[in-house]
């Protein structure tokens, strides 16, 4: 369930209250300092969320409890302690209470209308409390089922607003990692606020192996079904966003990352929703929802640029641009990715690259000894690789049968057939080159047979004529590594 704090839970009267919580949940009335536990509004898999009420200012707010499920019991007198005295299960408790305490000291400094404002924090009952301004009014998600698909203007004063408000996030070196409908709230006089960070859900999921604990299918991206959470940064939140807008726009839910990755069938925004919003907000919806991260804006200027103006960089890095993967956890370092080579680059240099990230310098090297000479199979040759080849390693079906005059100067050498050629130059020397680089890739990716250097061969010839094989053999791939 979501952690949403929604305008519907803004009744405190006792016919609120009446349900029994379960075991796990903080009763009505209980009293943490200041601040009194009305009832509970949601949970999560590492997380309660309750609406109280501060006693001293009168006023409701939102409380969010650490209280990992998986991990955590409650005793009697309401402190929290993990599930067994195994010195795993106690390391992974504190561990996760840690980023959690560390994501209010972090969102305590955003002042921002369009960021939820965080109060302060509590430690008591050996675990922690975020306590939260209370955002009246109504999830976009329920928002949307009541005015129903938006146009162009409707989503554009939604969009721009939460693209400040996420700028301070990022420029703070911190993510949401959970954007989605249900935690952005209209508030009555229409203005937006994101809700509810999953920064240190993510962060503990992927330390304790729970990613499906927080993953809202179609709009979290790829990088963030990893367990490990690596090459997540500005263009992950940008995802989540621009697949929001996509299903304001649409009024569907887009198609799950992890499926696109594979055979992407999503309906580009710009052709789904054509005519209900300018063709430049609709292609920078569809730059932010590309599967792989290098391929959207890799800040929120460089969307927002491209929503007002249209203009998207056929390259998304720019000279001197660089790519900062942002760490699961912050006790891990930034790591620093070079721009993408541009594609003026030959294929050969890419696949290179990859097989020195993926297999090291063994399947590079083997692959690399090959030669501009090496001979193509069934690709017609030209008139200057006929002279070169010999009777011995040309298919009889490419020599034409045709017989010479009877001189002395072709009856030695016997070269009818490269001089026949000559006179049909009809084969493109570039396709025959693409086709040649084609056929090497795609034995190098054969050679390191693993899933990265079949999708980096996918990504280079997406439409070749060994692309359904190396689909193939990506997947037999997949499920060995999985075994």
């Amino acid at each position: 369930m979501s952690e949403d704090i929604t305008d519907r839970d803004t009744e405190t009267d006792d016919s609120s209250s009446k349900a029994a919580p379960t075991p796990f949940e903080l009763p009505a009335g209980y009293r943490i300092q200041e601040y009194v536990i009305a009832k509970t509004i949601g949970t999560g898999g590492f997380g309660i969320t309750y609406l109280g009420r501060d006693t001293n200012l009168d006023k409701k707010v939102a409380i969010k409890e650490y209280f990992p499920f998986s991990l955590a019991l409650r005793d009697a007198d309401q402190t929290v302690n993990p599930r067994t005295t195994t010195a795993t299960d106690i390391k992974q408790y504190k561990w996760g209470l840690d980023r959690f305490i560390d994501e209010a000291r972090t969102l305590a400094q955003f002042e921002h209308k369009n960021l939820i404002r965080v109060i302060r924090y509590i430690e008591e009952n050996k675990t922690a409390y975020i306590i939260m301004e209370f955002a009246e009014g109504l999830p976009l998600s329920v928002y949307l089922k009541e005015k129903g698909p938006f146009n162009g203007p409707q989503m554009e004063a939604i969009l721009f607003p939460l693209l400040d408000g996420l700028e301070v996030v990022h420029q703070a070196g911190t993510l949401h990692r959970d954007i989605k409908p249900e935690n952005i709230i209209i508030r009555p006089g229409g203005d937006p606020v994101l809700i509810d960070f999953g920064a240190a859900r993510q962060a503990i999921g992927a330390h304790s192996q729970q990613i499906s604990a927080i993953i809202t299918p179609g709009y979290a991206p790829y990088e963030q079904y990893s367990t490990q959470g690596k090459n997540q940064g500005p263009w992950t939140d940008i995802y989540a966003l621009g697949a929001v807008a996509y299903s304001c726009l649409t009024g569907k839910t887009p198609i799950e990352a992890s499926e696109r990755n594979y055979e992407d069938e999503l309906i580009p925004a710009e052709k789904d929703a054509k005519g209900h919003a300018s063709p430049a907000l609709l292609q920078a919806i569809d730059w932010s929802m590309r599967v792989h991260f290098r391929d959207r804006p890799q800040s929120v200027k460089l969307w927002r640029d491209a929503l007002q103006d249209g203009h998207i960089p056929v390259s998304p890095h720019q000279e001197g641009d660089k790519t900062v993967l942002l760490s699961a956890g912050p006790s891990s370092s930034p790591s620093t990715y070079a721009p993408r080579p541009s594609r003026k680059f030959p294929t050969s240099t890419l696949i290179g690259s990859a097989i020195l990230i993926f297999s090291g310098a063994i399947g590079f090297s083997f692959w690399q000894s090959g030669n501009e000479s090496s001979t193509v199979r069934n690709i017609p040759v030209t008139s200057d690789t006929a002279r070169k080849e010999t009777p011995a390693n040309v298919p009889a079906q490419m020599v034409p049968k045709v017989e010479a005059p009877k001189t002395k100067e072709n009856q030695p050498t016997r070269q009818v057939p490269a001089r026949r050629q000559e006179t049909k130059p009809n084969v493109d020397p570039a396709l025959a080159k693409k086709l040649a680089q084609e056929e090497k890739d795609f034995q190098t990716a054969r050679y390191i047979h693993i899933p990265e250097a079949y999708e980096i061969f996918l990504r280079l010839h997406p439409n070749g004529k060994n692309s359904p094989m190396a689909r193939r053999l990506m997947a037999q791939a997949q499920s060995r590594r999985a075994r």
